[in-house]
């Protein structure tokens, strides 16, 4: 159900939390050719006005990943990106604009 069978990625963001912001990363997936599998977020651990982003892709350009997660770190903070196919995670500090 959550789409983990499907070897994609989750990237990990943390943004401000204001209506629209979510569909401004999920536009930045699908831009670069990713099909939505799941999105959540929450509110533990983020400052006040901020949230947490988890977006559970597949079908992402490999070879424009690292471009696309420039795209997303113009408007969140990049936390993580955990990459199924490859069994890998990558973490981020200090990834972004925001906190």
């Amino acid at each position: 159900m959550s789409g983990l069978s499907k070897r994609g990625i989750l990237p990990a963001l943390q943004m401000e939390d204001r209506p629209g912001s979510a569909k401004e990363i999920t536009d930045i997936v699908r831009a670069y050719g990713g099909r939505l599998v799941s999105v959540l977020t929450h509110y533990e651990r983020s400052p006040a006005g901020y949230r947490n982003l988890y977006v559970r892709a597949y079908g992402v350009d490999r070879e424009r990943m690292s471009e696309m997660l420039d795209e997303m770190r113009q408007g969140a903070r990049l936390l993580y990106v955990v990459d199924h196919r490859e069994n890998r995670r990558q973490e981020f500090v200090n990834s972004g604009p925001l906190v």
